[in-house]
């Protein structure tokens, strides 16, 4: 068909050639001739070389299709066991999110719970460091009036014991005497 298709668009060009006086039919008759050596190699290749080629090319394309489409089951596969392992991975932070703020919660109220008792016993040390030093402020105030008691008394006796003891004094020279 295609050698029927090349003649037809060609002929009116031959014609033109074979009827013009300065070409010689020889010419001509080696242009046809060479024309009909290229179709017939061109025909020959076709059906004889052409075939088997593009049937390997078809099974090469088929098999390259195969093995894309297993490549895309796989990728699919892989792509959803990926998506799943997202999700699991997603959950896992939003479940140690919520723990993380459970026990930032819990160390909060232990921090919280530390800082009151430890204002507690700072409270309780301060009472007891101002009992101590009352207590010594007491102790140190009682000396000082136990002295002052003392030193009145003991002058107060010199007072009571001078007379007497001039008389005592008095009684033993007479005595003695």
């Amino acid at each position: 068909m295609l050698i029927f298709i090349i003649a037809f668009l060609l002929w009116p060009g031959l014609a033109e050639a074979a009827s013009t006086e300065g070409v010689p039919v020889s010419f001509v008759f080696f242009q046809a001739l060479n024309f009909t050596l290229f179709t017939l190699v061109l025909i020959y290749l076709m059906r004889k070389k052409l075939p088997p080629f593009l049937q390997k090319k078809k099974q090469d394309f088929l098999e390259y299709q195969k093995k894309a489409q297993e490549m895309e089951k796989q990728s699919q596969s892989l792509y959803l066991s990926l998506e799943k392992e997202w999700k699991a991975l997603q959950t896992q932070e939003q479940n140690i999110g919520r723990e993380v703020d459970k026990a930032l919660l819990n160390l909060e109220e232990e921090l919280k719970k530390q800082e009151q008792q430890w204002q507690e016993n700072l409270k309780i040390k301060t009472l007891q460091e101002l009992k101590r030093q009352r207590l010594k402020e007491l102790r140190h105030l009682k000396n000082r009036i136990l002295e002052q008691i003392m030193t009145q008394t003991e002058e107060r006796l010199k007072e009571v014991k001078e007379p007497e003891q001039k008389r005592l004094d008095r009684l033993n020279k007479f005595q003695y005497a």
